[in-house]
């Protein structure tokens, strides 16, 4: 799982290319605090894709890579290496630490706490 802390920002961190890359290197999903773009690209990988925004702006040259395999925030929520994050198409959230959330069976993937992140493969707009 790759969780992306953009701020909120409506600019693109993620797109087709990244789905690709990120399919091919065996990611379960991504979550991004931020804009993504590339809609059709996403749904074509079948890769789960959780945004608060689907931009056509692309973030080169407007944002910056500042750390990697660390703590983040998505939706105020903290995020560290090794979290367990679960999520499906209606209900997405984050649910820090290792162990696997109270009423969560195992395989499930609904989580009881969202993190405010919108399924940017699935949302118009």
């Amino acid at each position: 799982m790759l969780v992306i802390d953009n701020a909120g920002k409506s600019v693109s961190t993620f797109g087709g290319l990244a789905t690709l890359a990120a399919k091919t290197r065996g990611l379960a999903g991504v979550i991004v605090d931020g804009g993504v773009r590339d809609r059709e690209e996403m749904e074509e990988q079948r890769l789960p894709v959780f945004a608060r925004h689907m931009t056509p702006l692309t973030g080169r040259t407007r944002i910056a890579l500042s750390a990697i395999n660390a703590a983040v925030s998505c939706g105020g929520v903290r995020v560290r290496p090794g979290d367990v994050i679960v999520a499906d198409g209606s209900r997405r959230g984050l649910h820090p630490g290792r162990a696997r959330p109270p009423g969560c069976r195992a395989g499930s993937q609904i989580c009881k706490r969202r993190c405010g992140c919108r399924s940017g493969a699935r949302t118009r707009g």
